[in-house]
């Protein structure tokens, strides 16, 4: 199935996840912890539609 969001946008939410600061890399890791209690799911840098 085709996607409705172009390439670049895609790309950038690729780099975007790939390269994370300290800060981000921490708080991600919590979010996981805080995901195993209680069932809860984050996206990292999903690109939305037009």
């Amino acid at each position: 199935m085709p996607s409705r969001i172009d390439r670049t946008s895609i790309e950038k939410a690729r780099r975007l996840r790939k390269s994370m600061t300290d800060g981000e890399k921490r708080l991600w890791q919590e979010l996981k912890t805080f995901r195993r209690h209680f069932g809860v799911h984050f996206r990292k840098q999903v690109p939305i539609g037009p």
